[in-house]
């Protein structure tokens, strides 16, 4: 039976672990430094047969560096491997050669050297842990379980030995008998922060492959991070993990702290303070600390000041912040960046209409029309568009084209407040039998939408039509948002015409209690709800106050007939019926 391939993410930390794991990182041929040979003072006089070995061994090594130079691969090559065979016993000399190999896709080459390495008198259990690994990654799954084995019993501290053993169990399916190995290593690491760290990302990797573990597995994840923290780590790569083992547990104010503390800390290396501050960044809006997340953002830019992506996030964060001239500068940027980006339209469109430049949005509405095909989001700005120039009627076939757009292509975007804005402008283009139809439809999408509630709610009470039902959903909305004047003044008006005036002054007042700014509608009712009371001089008061706010024909009408006639406006002062 053929042997199963390893899963892609049981390769790629494989590739970690022979290309280096917890050693050194590879190094590129200009950058490696020669290997230094004699590692110790021999105890004794070593023999001339040793002083010629080393000889050798340093003229192969040497004729490699300067083929590898030359970029003369097969050559050098071929000269570190004689250098490694001819002196075995150097551990240094041989992991550095087997990494040569491994960086030229040649494991065969590297499990050569440190098979030879291993058969030496006291070879070490990192090297016999390397060996293990690079079989592994040979498809030889016995002799790298059987090195990894040899590994531990010589060292029982060398964590790359479980890490074979691990992924060998991995790659059978037997996620148990890989977390025993797991259980097994953690008491060898307790004062070794990169043991620790490394041990945390196996038990990642072991929840990713089997997710029924991520309950019982991630409590030790963490406990293995607390213990790595509480030790002294001076690389600033190893920092970097810690923090993002935390980041990948939703420790997200733990990530950003470490993150924090490598940005004040580390060397400014070319493009290191952009990759920290990217994933302090990410710690930051998952633990919605926009603000921050802001910052860093910004500070991104100022280096790449044409990153398109960093301008879409910035944009997208200050309009959730509300702030929305900022917004507008980043996604005007990005429209000269990149002209293409079609999302960028529509958000700036939106941003606008929020910033009621009404002109503005319409121009990027028929730029992106020009550039772009039919969609839902174009279909539903436009809609928008006229809404806010108050042409109802016009907007109504937009919103009517949106809907026939998304029920062919994308469905989920007709939700509840598609359906809330669809009906509103119905009902203001005087399409009363459209606009209960969607409204109904955004509460059968979402049965506690509070907006819906109120306005088909208000609705209904205008007309004098169900006004049980306007009268639960009116309550309905108070409850939602109990301070809200709007809802109280729905409710109040419900009340009134179901002739419980009595209750619906009580809800009049607490609408007036909490407005925001004098509103002529509110003062209307209060009027009418006084008058239905017998209670003419009060109801007058509160007429005036209305006429006061915004001149209306209907309560004109009412002053008059209540013997309270109000002078004509003054020239230039306008009047209508609402």
């Amino acid at each position: 039976m053929p042997r199963p391939p390893l899963p892609p993410t049981l390769a790629v930390v494989l590739w970690v672990i022979v290309g280096g794991g917890c050693a050194a990182p590879r190094s590129s041929p200009q950058a490696a430094a020669p290997v230094q040979l004699e590692t110790s003072v021999p105890a004794s006089r070593p023999s001339d047969a040793d002083l010629k070995r080393r000889s050798t061994a340093h003229a192969h090594y040497t004729q490699g560096v300067i083929f590898e130079l030359e970029h003369r691969e097969a050559r050098s090559l071929s000269e570190f491997r004689a250098a490694a065979l001819v002196l075995p016993e150097d551990e240094d000399l041989v992991w550095e050669v087997s990494r040569k190999f491994l960086a030229n896709q040649d494991p065969a080459g590297a499990a050569e050297v440190l098979e030879r390495a291993a058969e030496c008198p006291g070879a070490s259990g990192l090297t016999l842990a390397r060996l293990a690994a690079v079989e592994l990654q040979r498809g030889n799954t016995e002799a790298a379980f059987k090195a990894a084995q040899d590994a531990i019993q010589r060292d029982p501290c060398v964590l790359q030995g479980y890490q074979t053993i691990f992924l060998v169990h991995l790659q059978r399916g037997q996620s148990e008998a890989a977390r025993h190995v797991l259980e097994t290593a953690e008491p060898y690491g307790h004062s070794d922060p990169e043991f620790l760290i490394q041990l945390s990302e196996l038990y990642a990797l072991l929840s990713a492959h089997s997710p029924a573990f991520r309950e019982s597995v991630e409590p030790v994840q963490l406990r293995l991070l607390e213990r790595a923290a509480t030790l002294p780590i001076a690389e600033d790569t190893l920092r970097m993990r810690l923090a993002d083992g935390f980041a990948g547990l939703h420790q997200d104010e733990r990530a950003a702290v470490l993150y924090q503390e490598l940005l004040e800390t580390s060397p400014d290396a070319p493009g290191m303070r952009d990759i920290v501050r990217a994933k302090l960044t990410e710690a930051y809006l998952r633990g919605k600390d926009p603000s921050r997340a802001r910052e860093h953002l910004e500070h991104l830019l100022k280096s790449d000041p044409t990153n398109v992506r960093l301008c879409y996030l910035l944009g997208t964060l200050a309009y959730q912040d509300r702030d929305l001239q900022a917004a507008r500068d980043y996604f005007q940027r990005i429209l000269v960046l990149r002209p293409e980006f079609q999302e960028a339209y529509y958000d700036l469109a939106e941003i606008l209409l929020n910033l009621n430049l009404t002109d503005e949005a319409e121009e990027v509405v028929s730029k992106a029309r020009q550039k772009f095909p039919q969609s839902f989001a174009l279909e539903l700005l436009s809609a928008l568009v006229h809404v806010q120039r108050g042409e109802h009627a016009a907007a109504l076939g937009y919103f009517m084209t949106a809907e026939i757009t998304a029920q062919a292509v994308d469905p989920e975007r007709l939700t509840h407040f598609f359906y809330f804005q669809y009906g509103a402008a119905s009902e203001r283009a005087g399409e009363v039998a459209a606009a209960e139809r969607h409204l109904k439809k955004s509460l059968e999408l979402d049965p506690g939408f509070a907006p819906a509630q109120n306005y088909l709610g208000y609705l209904w009470a205008e007309r004098g039509e169900h006004l049980e039902e306007a009268l639960e959903l009116t309550r309905k909305a108070v409850r939602s948002e109990p301070t809200n004047a709007a809802y109280l003044d729905s409710l109040a008006w419900v009340l009134f015409k179901l002739n419980r005036p009595q209750e619906a002054l009580a809800e009049i007042q607490k609408a007036i209690e909490h407005l925001e700014k004098p509103d002529a509608t509110v003062y209307e009712h209060l009027g009418d709800i006084r008058a239905r009371r017998g209670e003419w001089g009060l109801a007058v008061e509160a007429w005036k106050k209305a006429i006061g706010i915004e001149r209306s024909d209907a309560v004109l009408r009412k002053l008059e007939q209540a013997g309270h006639p109000v002078p004509p406006p003054n020239p230039g002062e306008s009047s209508h019926e609402r």
